[in-house]
């Protein structure tokens, strides 16, 4: 029976949770409301509040991201390396998503909205 407690899935913390639901929910949310006050500017594209929030938000993720995959899920620092590597992919992949949609917003503002 003592073989039987290496079949259960490592215990996660509440602080590991809370930061993945954060990161996940409440940052996207955030990255989609300020785009969307980024396309209803209506004027020539410059640095404004909804831009800074923008990439505010992206950096807090990206953050709380890299909290969670190299230190919060695995807490005994195995496979760190690899754990890293794999949260730079993902930030990159990120970032060139977050770039798409900034620049789609600001389309959206100098093109559409009058």
């Amino acid at each position: 029976m003592a073989g039987d407690r290496n079949l259960l899935p490592p215990t996660r913390s509440a602080g590991g949770c809370l930061t993945r639901i954060v990161w996940i929910l409440y940052g996207s949310q955030a990255l989609l409301v300020s785009a969307g006050f980024i396309s209803h500017q209506g004027e020539v594209p410059t640095l404004s509040l909804p831009d800074v929030v923008y990439w505010g938000t992206f950096t807090l993720c990206l953050g709380l991201s890299g909290l969670d995959l190299v230190h919060l899920s695995d807490p005994t620092g195995q496979n760190r390396a690899a754990r890293i590597r794999l949260w730079l992919r993902g930030g990159l992949i990120a970032g060139g998503a977050a770039v798409a949609l900034w620049l789609a917003a600001h389309g959206v503002a100098l093109f559409l909205v009058k």
